[in-house]
């Protein structure tokens, strides 16, 4: 859904691709955001984050320079499934068929989203 704000799009135009441990590491970094961010809410720190993941808080600050950034890149990714979602709904024949499974997966789907008034 568009270029995250500190974290590095993977193969961006014209961009090198992550290494595989940067890449992993990211992706660690941003399911332990996902985790602690439905946990503790947004009020969690970016040193949360990295001790859930495993990582050094300076590993995080690399790829998120803060929690904004991280939390931009987090919904990001759960909005991109979504749309996924809803892109495999349109490509059903059958309307009505398309709309229930839609909203079957959508509803049933382990979103970890977060009370962003906390």
């Amino acid at each position: 859904m568009g270029a995250q704000r500190g974290g590095e799009e993977p193969a961006a135009a014209g961009a090198r691709p992550l290494r595989r441990d940067a890449e992993l590491n990211r992706q660690r970094i941003l399911q332990a955001g996902r985790e602690v961010f439905a946990a503790r809410g947004l009020q969690a720190t970016l040193n949360d984050v990295a001790h859930h993941a495993g990582l050094g808080v300076g590993t995080v600050y690399r790829k998120f320079p803060d929690k904004q950034a991280l939390a931009e890149a987090v919904f990001t990714e759960e909005l991109d499934e979504i749309a996924a979602m809803a892109q495999k709904a349109l490509a059903e024949d059958d309307g009505f068929a398309a709309l229930a499974g839609f909203l079957e997966r959508a509803l049933g789907w382990p979103r970890t989203t977060v009370d962003c008034a906390s």
